[in-house]
C-alpha cells in the first residue's frame, strides 16, 4: 500500500506533516529487493500500523466504540520479515525479527495506537535471498510483553523457545497472556479476505495475514525513508476478547411485583479459554454460508466495506480457537463454583479473555463462555421460596417456620395423624427448615429436618417423610440469586432458530445434517477477540437460582431460559486518531 494520505493533526509538534502525493510525483528505481540492503543486510521501510476503523459497513449486531484509552496502550512491538508470498503464505520462512523503537518517528503521542501510527524502521535480511517469486512478508507483534524477545543477531525466540520456521508455525503456536491494560493487550495482523460479505458472497476468497513489503517501499538510509511517500500498511487487532455487563433493568420483577437491587449486581465469567493462536485462526471453507432462516441472504463472516478507504480488504468476523471441536480442556478454565463468589465483579468491572469459539457440532452447553450474575433479593438478607408458597414468592428467615407448619397441616398425612391422637388438643406446634449443606457451604437447597408436636402427642415421623416428598426449598444467602447467561457472537439478525425451540436435544434444535449446521448456525455462540461483548440486563422475570448453575452435559445451547431478558451487544473497538512513540 504505498503514498497514502494522512492527516496533519496525527503529527506531533516538531515534525512538518507529510504532504499528499500520487504515484507519478516519485518514480523509485526499480530494482530487487536484494539490492535494496546494505552490505550488513540493512535497510529501512515506512510503516503504518493501523487499527481497523469505523467506517464502512458494520456487523447487524455490531456497533463501535472506542472503550477506554488504557485499551490503547503501546509499550513495546516486534517486526518479523519472512520470506514468502500471499499466494502460500504459511510456506513463508522467518528471516528475521527487530524490535520497532521508533527512533525516528513521526508522532510523539507516547501512549496509545487506534487509527495509525506512522514511524520509520530499520530491518534486516539476514541470509534470505530476495529474488524470485519471493519477497518480504510483514508480521508485527505490539505488546508482545515478553513473549517475542529479538536477540543481536536479528533471531527471535518466542514464549521462551528459539523460533525458526514458517509462517504456519507460529500460527500453530499458543500463548497463555493476552496482555493487559497496564502493560498492554497483545495486538497481532488481523486476517482479512480478499472479498465482501454480507449481500454479497465471498466463497473462495482468499485470506490474507502478512503485509508484503515491495522493492519500492525499501530505502537505503533512514533520511531516505522519513522523506519518502511509501508506507507498508498493517492492520492489527487485540488478542483479547472484552467482556463487560451493565443493566438497564428497573428493579422489580417482570412477572411480580418482588424487587431486587440492580446496583449491587455481581458477576462473574467462566469457561472460558486461557491461552489462544498467536494469530487469530480462520478458513474460507465457510465464508459462503448464510443462515437459510433470514428473509435475505447474509454472509455473516466477513464485512461488506473494505477495511479503509482506497483498500480492497475486508474485515472477517469468526475464529477457530484451539479446542473449538470439543469440550473444554486444558486451555480452559473450570467452572466456578459458591465458594468463587469472594472473587466476582462488581457491575462496574471489565474482564480481557481469550476467545473461546465453538464448531458446528459443539453447541453445547459444557462447550460455551458463559457469565452468571448474582442478583440480591430481599435487601441482600437471606430468604427462601417454597413449592407451596410458589417460586417467586420470598420467604423471610424469620418467617420461614411458620410458613412451612403451614404447609405442614395442609398435608394428607397431618389430617390423619390429627384424627388419630388420643387428646384433641395434640397439634404440631413447630417445623424447622434447614439450609443444606456440603463441606461447610451452602447448596442453595433446605429441607424440613424435624417436626415438632404437643407433648403426650404421637409420633409425626409420617407427616415429615409426606412433608419432604412433596416440598422443595430453595435457600438463597445473602439474598443472591443465580443466573446464567451464554455468550452470543452472531445474533438472530445473523444466524436465528428456525422459529422457537422444539425440543431440547441437539438434532432436534440444529438439525441432523451437518452441512446445513454449519451454514446456519456456526458461530451463533462464541467469543472472538478483538470484539467487546456487552452483557445488559434489561429486565428479570423470575427469581433465579439459589446457588451458581451447574453446567449440564451434553445440553443444547439454545435450550428454553425464561429468567431474564438479556442483550447481548457486540462492539467493536474504534479508531482515535492519534500518534505514538514506540
Amino acid at each position: 500500500m504505498k503514498k497514502l494520505c494522512f492527516y496533519a493533526v496525527m503529527f506531533a509538534a516538531g515534525f512538518a506533516a507529510m504532504g499528499c502525493s500520487s504515484d507519478n510525483d516519485v518514480v523509485q528505481e526499480q530494482t530487487s529487493l536484494n539490492n535494496k540492503f546494505d552490505a550488513k543486510g540493512n535497510a529501512y521501510v515506512n510503516i503504518a500500523i493501523n487499527m481497523p476503523t469505523s467506517t464502512g459497513g458494520t456487523r447487524a449486531n455490531e456497533t463501535y466504540d472506542d472503550g477506554l484509552a488504557t485499551e490503547y496502550n503501546v509499550k513495546d512491538a516486534v517486526l518479523v520479515l519472512f520470506n514468502g508470498s500471499n499466494t502460500n503464505e504459511g510456506a513463508a520462512t522467518f528471516v528475521s525479527a527487530s524490535v520497532m523503537n521508533n527512533s525516528v518517528g513521526h508522532g510523539l503521542d507516547n501512549v496509545r495506537i487506534s487509527d495509525k501510527i506512522l514511524f520509520t524502521q530499520k530491518i534486516n535480511k539476514g541470509t534470505a535471498n530476495l529474488t524470485g517469486s519471493t519477497g518480504l512478508m510483514a508480521f508485527l507483534v505490539v505488546n508482545a510483553n515478553g513473549k517475542f524477545v529479538v536477540g543481536d543477531d536479528n533471531t527471535l525466540t518466542i514464549n521462551g523457545t528459539p523460533f525458526s520456521g514458517t509462517f504456519a508455525d507460529l500460527k500453530a503456536l499458543t500463548l497463555d497472556n493476552i496482555g493487559n491494560t497496564t502493560d498492554g493487550l497483545l495486538m497481532t495482523n488481523a486476517p482479512m479476505s480478499s472479498k465482501p460479505g454480507k449481500g454479497n458472497d465471498p466463497s473462495g476468497a482468499s485470506i490474507s495475514y502478512l503485509t508484503a513489503i515491495n522493492a519500492d517501499d525499501i530505502y537505503n538510509s533512514e533520511t531516505d525513508a522519513y522523506n519518502g511517500d511509501n508506507f507498508i500498511d498493517i492492520f492489527v487487532e487485540r488478542a483479547a476478547a472484552k467482556v463487560n455487563v451493565t443493566s438497564s433493568a428497573n428493579g422489580t420483577l417482570i412477572d411480580g411485583t418482588v424487587t431486587y437491587s440492580t446496583n449491587d449486581i455481581k458477576w462473574i465469567i467462566e469457561n472460558y479459554n486461557t491461552d489462544y493462536y498467536i494469530e487469530r485462526k480462520i478458513s474460507n471453507s465457510y465464508f459462503g454460508s448464510t443462515n437459510a432462516h433470514l428473509a435475505s441472504v447474509n454472509y455473516r463472516f466477513v464485512d461488506s466495506q473494505p477495511v479503509e478507504t482506497n483498500f480492497t480488504l475486508y474485515r472477517t468476523y469468526w475464529a477457530e480457537d484451539p479446542n473449538m471441536g470439543g469440550v473444554p480442556d486444558d486451555h480452559s478454565t473450570i467452572a466456578g463454583t459458591q465458594a468463587d463468589i469472594t472473587g466476582w465483579n462488581a457491575l462496574s468491572a471489565i474482564n480481557y479473555i481469550a476467545e473461546n469459539t465453538i464448531n458446528q457440532n459443539s453447541l453445547k452447553q459444557e462447550n460455551t463462555t458463559r457469565v452468571i450474575l448474582a442478583v440480591p433479593f430481599n435487601n441482600g438478607n437471606d430468604f427462601y421460596t417454597t413449592s407451596w408458597a410458589g417460586s417467586d414468592i420470598i420467604v423471610s428467615s424469620g418467617d420461614i417456620a411458620a410458613s412451612a407448619l403451614a404447609f405442614v397441616k395442609s398435608l394428607p398425612s397431618y389430617s390423619t395423624w390429627k384424627a388419630a391422637q388420643s387428646n384433641p388438643s395434640y397439634d404440631v406446634t413447630a417445623v424447622t427448615v434447614t439450609p443444606t449443606k456440603v463441606n461447610s457451604e451452602t447448596t442453595g437447597a433446605a429441607t424440613i429436618t424435624a417436626i415438632s408436636v404437643s407433648s403426650g402427642a404421637s409420633d409425626a415421623g409420617d407427616i415429615l417423610t409426606e412433608a419432604n416428598q412433596k416440598s422443595q426449598i430453595s435457600y438463597f444467602k445473602d439474598g443472591l440469586a443465580y443466573y446464567k447467561v451464554l455468550i452470543r457472537h452472531f445474533d438472530d439478525t445473523e444466524a436465528p432458530l428456525a422459529h422457537t425451540v422444539n425440543g431440547t436435544t441437539y438434532n432436534d434444535i440444529y438439525g441432523d445434517v451437518e452441512a446445513n449446521r454449519t451454514r446456519d448456525f456456526l458461530g451463533r455462540y462464541g467469543i472472538v477477540r478483538n470484539n467487546w461483548y456487552n452483557i445488559d440486563l434489561q429486565g428479570i422475570k423470575h427469581i433465579g437460582k439459589p446457588s451458581v448453575p451447574e453446567i449440564p452435559a451434553d445440553t443444547p445451547n439454545d435450550e428454553i431460559d425464561a429468567y431474564l431478558k438479556v442483550r447481548i451487544n457486540i462492539l467493536s473497538w474504534a479508531k482515535r486518531r492519534q500518534s505514538v512513540t514506540l
